[in-house]
């Protein structure tokens, strides 16, 4: 079963605010879900703080293990390196 590590724009009052990233073996559940907590202000949850989410990209990886590293590994570098790993080895969304 594959994983996936991924790559959030997130933005409040219409502007660019932050990046998250996060890792999941089901991306289109995972997204809805980071979506209702937007819709309901679910400000317990980080992605919940934000006014509206854009996926960027995405890497396929093969196991939960291997997800888990990298989404730690992206989690430590600032934003414009993250973003220029995405581009190399990912997904990207347009």
């Amino acid at each position: 079963m594959p994983f996936f590590v991924y790559l959030l724009a997130l933005s409040k009052n219409n502007e660019f605010a932050n990046y998250y990233t996060g890792q999941t073996n089901d991306l289109n559940a995972r997204m809805q879900q980071h979506q209702k907590y937007i819709d309901t202000k679910n400000r317990r949850k980080y992605v919940g703080q934000f006014d509206a989410m854009k996926l960027l990209a995405f890497i396929e990886i093969q196991s939960r293990d291997d997800a888990l590293k990298l989404e730690k590994q992206l989690k430590k570098i600032p934003a414009p390196k993250k973003m220029q790993f995405m581009k190399e080895h990912g997904t990207l969304i347009t």
